[in-house]
């Protein structure tokens, strides 16, 4: 009876461990931090408006460093748009979330011209079901930021996380998915920008 006691402390641990990764927000200094640290970093979103905007002296001064920056986001010219606008909580159209991926293409254009660093742009045709940010995923001192997008749910409803290499399974899943979902999707150059692709 000791034995399957035990056990079930056991199990029951391990539930309460993995429900408390999950977190309302991410605290905002750590996050800094790990951006402004990490050699190789790619932020992967639906259109990270919010992220480039907040994040733009930080980037500015890594691409500046020569460190490598990698941008995914939707085509602004694809129907994942129109998915997209539809998760919000308060009303978007179609045409409000291209705009917004627009001014996103123009900060990563302009980063690139003030820089000249070394910062890749790449777009993709469907909404992802995650965002996330990568620091040194290839790095034994890598960390995934993580969220899983929801439907009319305000940011801090949704579900995040962060990990580490030492999570094991789950680091190298969401890493591995970020790496190919990165690989198929179509490079940007910042040439378009000016055309309003």
């Amino acid at each position: 009876m000791l034995a399957n006691r035990h056990r079930l402390d056991m199990i029951s641990e391990g539930l309460t461990a993995r429900v408390e990764t999950l977190l309302p927000s991410f605290p905002s200094e750590q996050l800094r931090g790990d951006i402004e640290q990490a050699k190789v970093l790619t932020l992967f979103g639906a259109d990270l408006h919010l992220t480039l905007m907040r994040n733009y002296a930080p980037l500015f001064d890594k691409l500046q460093g020569g460190d490598t920056v990698g941008v995914l986001l939707i085509n602004p010219d694809s129907h994942a748009c129109e998915m997209a606008a539809n998760l919000h909580v308060q009303p978007m159209t179609c045409d409000d979330k291209r705009r917004t991926i627009r001014r996103s293409l123009k900060l990563c254009a302009e980063l690139k011209n003030k820089t000249g660093g070394s910062i890749e742009v790449r777009l993709v045709d469907h909404l992802p079901a995650f965002g996330a940010f990568a620091m040194d995923q290839e790095s034994p001192d890598g960390v995934l930021y993580f969220w899983h997008y929801t439907y009319k749910a305000r940011d801090e409803a949704r579900p995040k996380m962060i990990l580490h290499p030492g999570d094991g399974y789950w680091y190298r899943f969401f890493c591995g998915e970020v790496r190919r979902i990165w690989e198929d999707a179509e490079p940007w150059q910042s040439s378009e920008a000016a055309s309003g692709s």
